[in-house]
């Protein structure tokens, strides 16, 4: 299957609107690519560059080493399943799914073949003769991934194909698509604003804001090692907390907290001394009770908000000028109103440039 290359690319919409930003990316072959990032960071416009249906400013998209800047997307090998399925509401389930290989006059016995194995392979066969209204959106969903199949491209590109389905369904879409993507052998290329998406589907994530790529790696890679504090915050449900510090003498100094002596996330020696500090702690690292322990800072704080999510839980806590919140067990006892303590491991606190956000690194 077919490797794909990003070279330098950029794209500028009129004169001075800079969608994507001198990006270069290989994407493996039978590799699961996610873009991901906020609104408007560049993360479709590139998907769409890939199928043709932008054009490049500049650098070269290649597959297996060809440029296809200039290649006409009929003629490139890639299927597209877009947000909004993108079904003739006047076709037939089957007619939807074989619509490219009639256009492509592929001989009747093969698009009848090919319809019914795709249609068998993804549930599909009871719903042939029905029209699109008829589906539910999950159903709707499957109809694009047939037709996107039956073309068997080597390349798959998906622009939030997940996004109208409700919570539930995602989940269950998720593990098929992932089943395909690995039953076919194909590269696929996934947008999604959805950081659950990216997390449990990715083999490799390519996080962008503003057109520029700020890191790519495995989900556990941008999730235990982010590059910068942009990075941090965006991958993680409840978000990091941030703390403002900064290294002075040899120690770091965190308004508001109690810093024992010989207390050094890794980093912090790697700052000039007097430099503003961004400390960031994953809920799930921050641990709330009365007992200090070794090598701990901790924070005096006030519960302000008990939030359960079924087998476990989160606490939000004041503590001073700080808002931090804490992953707490279910069976918590802690109330709104309840004092305690917020303590941080050293070890478990991100160390961040408070000026360009870039990760400190001992």
């Amino acid at each position: 299957m077919p490797t794909i290359e990003l070279s330098h690319v950029s794209k500028v919409y009129g004169t001075s609107t800079l969608a994507v930003d001198d990006v270069s990316l290989t994407i493996a072959d039978r590799e699961f690519v996610v873009l991901i990032g906020p609104s408007g960071c560049g993360k479709s416009t590139l998907l769409r560059m890939l199928a043709g249906l932008e054009d490049v400013t500049a650098g070269d998209v290649l597959v297996d080493g060809r440029r296809m800047n200039d290649v006409h997307p009929k003629d490139r090998d890639v299927s597209m399943v877009f947000q909004n399925y993108a079904l003739y509401p006047h076709m037939s389930v089957a007619q939807n799914i074989s619509f490219g290989l009639r256009l492509r006059r592929t001989p009747r016995a093969v698009v009848r073949e090919k319809v019914a194995e795709v249609a068998g392979t993804l549930g599909l066969e009871p719903y042939l003769e029905r029209p699109p209204a008829e589906l539910s959106g999950g159903q709707r969903q499957r109809v694009a991934l047939a037709r996107a199949m039956v073309q068997q491209s080597g390349i798959f590109l998906m622009d939030e194909p997940l996004s109208n389905l409700d919570a539930k369904l995602r989940g269950t879409m998720r593990a098929e698509i992932l089943a395909l993507h690995r039953s076919l052998g194909v590269t696929t290329v996934y947008v999604t604003h959805d950081q659950v998406e990216a997390m449990t589907m990715a083999d490799r994530i390519v996080l962008l804001e503003d057109g520029v790529v700020r890191q790519q790696g495995t989900p556990r890679e941008l999730y235990q090692d982010p590059a910068d504090r942009f990075v941090a915050q965006f991958l993680g449900e409840p978000e990091i907390n941030l703390l403002p510090a900064r290294w002075s003498e040899g120690a770091v100094v965190v308004p508001g907290v109690q810093v024992p002596r010989g207390w050094l996330p890794a980093g912090c020696t790697a700052a000039a001394a007097g430099t503003g500090l961004t400390l960031g702690v994953r809920p799930e690292h921050v641990r709330v009770g009365e007992e200090l322990r070794d090598g701990e800072a901790a924070l005096a704080a006030e519960v302000v908000l008990l939030e359960q999510r079924g087998d476990e839980a989160f606490a939000t806590l004041r503590a001073g000028a700080h808002t931090v919140v804490a992953k707490v067990p279910a069976e918590s006892p802690l109330r709104p109103g309840d004092r305690t303590a917020a303590h941080v491991p050293a070890e478990r606190a991100h160390v961040f440039a408070a000026d360009t956000g870039a990760a400190l690194r001992g």
